[in-house]
């Protein structure tokens, strides 16, 4: 009767143990979701501001790009493939007149505005 409770009480403890570790795996997932999204937000926020600047300092769509990018890089920011895109991205929303509000904190979506 011992050796059936002893069995039965390492089940268990297996069983909550795994199950502990398996509620640690989701909430660390969870966390790395939640700060990928924050960076991502920050990231469309400072491209936004920075084609914003060069529009108003630059006439001629490559020095734009320059400095857009210059000043990206000055932030920390690599220039990758993503970021050119979110500045390619930027620039039509400019272009086409509208404007993307990545500043929410509530809102895990990016809302957009159309200018009339």
């Amino acid at each position: 009767m011992t050796t059936l409770i002893a069995i039965v009480k390492f089940l268990f403890e297996a069983i909550v143990v795994v199950g502990l570790l398996d509620f640690i795996l989701n909430v660390v997932r969870f966390l790395k979701i939640k700060a990928s999204t924050e960076s991502q937000k920050k990231a469309l926020a400072d491209v936004e501001a920075a084609v914003s600047a060069a529009e108003q300092l630059y006439a001629v769509g490559e020095d734009k790009k320059a400095y857009v990018e210059q000043l990206l890089t000055h932030m920390g920011y690599e220039i990758d493939d993503i970021i050119n895109m979110m500045i390619e991205s930027c620039v039509n929303n400019l272009n086409s007149g509208i404007i993307l509000d990545s500043s929410d904190e509530d809102d895990d979506e990016i809302d957009v505005d159309y200018e009339e």
